[in-house]
């Protein structure tokens, strides 16, 4: 048995680390995934032997010191970021899928907005003005884990849901219009149509290898912009 340790504190991170797990399992490994206490329940949703307290004595691997390379090294790699995770580890990409039964919400079937990231720094500036374009045109559903930030957002508000609900919401989704933040790591994960808006980081070093993303890159770009790109 190995160990596959995510030392960030993001919850995106973990649930793109997954990548790195299956990798492993691919390669015939018995695999421990350690994540932090806030994503264990996001990445239950992919993945069984989840532990928040590292096991002692097994061979671990550190597939977020592939931050540390990118950032503070220069090594970004050819396509994303996750083939320098899974470089940390010694293994190839594989997608996790889904080991839990999805139960259908009443929102399903709506396009879903993520208006939010951790990183202030990565949350488009001009949302409430993108919303409301989305809004006139689509019935749009506004995601958040929490109940304060969102609450002036154009659409119907779908607040602090649990993993399996949200999973559930994106998975049914046309669409999903995100910052480069949790949501849109998982819903990349389900496969499901992904718009990214970025601005300090590269979309396509983050989600490039996967075919079903619209990369939406730069902050300067007006909400009339977007929508041009969203081909809605």
């Amino acid at each position: 048995m190995i160990q596959v340790i995510m030392t960030s504190g993001g919850i995106g991170d973990a649930l793109f680390g997954l990548q790195a797990v299956m990798g492993l399992k691919e390669q015939g490994e018995d695999v421990v995934y350690c994540v932090r206490p806030n994503a264990f329940g996001w990445v239950k949703l992919f993945y069984d032997k989840v532990v928040m307290q590292p096991v002692a004595g097994l061979k671990t691997y550190y597939p977020y010191r592939a931050y540390d390379l990118e950032v503070n090294h220069g090594r970004l790699p050819i396509a994303d970021r996750v083939a320098l995770y899974c470089g940390c580890c010694g293994t190839k990409p594989a997608l996790p899928k889904l080991r839990v039964e999805l139960k259908p919400t009443h929102l399903d079937g709506r396009n879903c907005l993520s208006p939010v990231a951790d990183w202030h720094e990565r949350v488009y500036p001009h949302w409430f003005n993108l919303a409301t374009l989305l809004w006139r045109e689509h019935e749009t559903v506004v995601l958040d884990r929490h109940d304060n930030r969102c609450a002036s957002i154009p659409g119907v508000k779908a607040f602090g849901w649990y993993p399996q609900q949200v999973a559930s919401l994106l998975k049914a989704a046309p669409l999903v219009i995100s910052n480069d933040s949790m949501i849109a790591h998982l819903s990349c994960l389900l496969g499901t149509k992904t718009a990214i808006i970025a601005g300090p980081t590269e979309s396509r070093h983050i989600f490039g290898h996967f075919p079903n993303v619209i990369h939406i890159q730069g902050f300067h770009l007006t909400p009339e912009e977007i929508v041009e790109q969203l081909l809605l």
